[in-house]
């Protein structure tokens, strides 16, 4: 179980297993709401105050002939992160990987759905995740070469929210793209040369907002797809924000204007 358990760091293992990792205090309250728990690990140098938390106790307590106490040095083989809270569910994978063949069928929810094209940074795809379902988003999609939403760190840079958000993920942003707009969504794209400045653009009835890479933003077939380029005006001698904070800028704008 341990060897498993470590193995779920890799995205190819999490889906031959159909298993994923929640690591530390939210998101396994999280996935204790939202998913399967399989099992639970507990450092053992942790495991008596985990088990007198008052979110923790339970959870443990109803998945009692799940839990499992493991001495440091075990522990620290599945663990993802340097500074461990000392727990690890180990759950049911959600199937939210779409194939492009099944698009046609696919049926987005929300008014505001969030697209992330080529985002790799797995703490910013939890970031942007968290912020889109703070900010009222029906679904949240990670395409092209985003980070996996089901690896550890995104869920953990999401606080475990990623697991009471609707996910999918597609490679082809295109495709994505162009169902959306079959279905009545105006794709919105942030970008730093857009023609209209977030301050004086008004978010149609319903969204698609499109959010770009780390180092080249959104891509060029993107960019040409887009219903509208929107850029968020910032002083001349500042060159760009990080995706997460252009992304909670155009989402509390958002929620402003629909509120």
């Amino acid at each position: 179980m341990v060897k498993q358990a470590a193995s779920l760091a890799m995205k190819k293992n999490r889906l031959k297993e159909k298993l994923f990792l929640a690591e530390g205090l939210n998101p396994v309250e999280e996935a204790n709401k939202a998913v399967n728990i399989e099992r639970i690990f507990l450092d053992e140098s942790k495991a008596i105050s985990l088990e007198n938390d008052t979110r923790m106790k339970p959870i443990l307590r109803a998945n009692s002939d799940k839990v499992y106490i493991l001495t440091d040095n075990v522990f620290r083989k599945i663990t993802t992160t340097e500074n461990s809270q000392g727990i690890i569910a180990v759950c049911t994978l959600p199937d939210y990987i779409i194939p492009v063949e099944e698009l046609e069928n696919w049926q987005p929810k929300g008014d505001l759905v969030v697209v992330l094209e080529n985002i790799s940074d797995p703490g910013n795809c939890g970031t942007i995740t968290r912020i889109s379902r703070g900010m009222g988003a029906g679904e949240v999609i990670f395409s092209g070469d985003s980070a996996d939403p089901y690896g550890p760190k995104v869920i953990r840079a999401s606080a475990g929210v990623a697991l009471k958000t609707l996910i999918s993920q597609c490679r082809l942003t295109d495709e994505v793209l162009m169902s959306l707009r079959e279905r009545g969504y105006k794709i919105i794209a942030s970008d730093a040369d857009g023609s209209v400045s977030l301050g004086d653009y008004t978010f149609p009835e319903k969204t698609a907002l499109v959010l770009g890479g780390e180092a080249r933003g959104i891509s060029p077939s993107t960019r040409l797809f887009a219903d509208e380029l929107v850029s968020i005006p910032i002083a001349d001698d500042v060159e760009s924000f990080n995706v997460a904070l252009s992304a909670a800028i155009f989402l509390y704008e958002y929620k402003k204007q629909k509120s």
